[in-house]
């Protein structure tokens, strides 16, 4: 997958977020948490807004591939980036949070 959006990248420049969405939905099915970041540092040089949406897909790719500490870093990233988490992204992440071990989990950050 991060060799086809590698070579897809180029083209997806000027469009616009539904793309996005469209892309990020695929790439949960695959789990492949590389491209999904990739993605993301691509939507922030394009200067797309990173929806809530956008958010739920992202951080579903990390929680299918079962890495529940990059799932947080994104999530704590995504914030740092501007995206405003809806009521259904912050319910999503607590329900994980509630399923994770506890060990990746840093209070400092909650």
């Amino acid at each position: 997958a991060l060799l086809l959006y590698d070579q897809m990248r180029m083209e997806l420049a000027g469009c616009g977020s539904a793309v996005y969405v469209h892309l990020l939905k695929m790439l949960v099915r695959l789990a492949d948490t590389d491209t999904v970041k990739m993605v993301v540092y691509h939507m922030e040089e394009a200067n797309v807004r990173i929806t809530s949406k956008m958010g739920r897909y992202i951080l579903s790719t990390f929680y299918r591939a079962k890495d529940f500490e990059g799932l947080y870093k994104m999530f704590f990233s995504l914030l740092r980036r501007g995206m405003v988490p809806d009521a259904t992204l912050l319910r999503y992440v607590l329900a994980v949070v509630d399923k994770a071990p506890t060990s990746i989990i840093q209070t400092e950050e909650l």
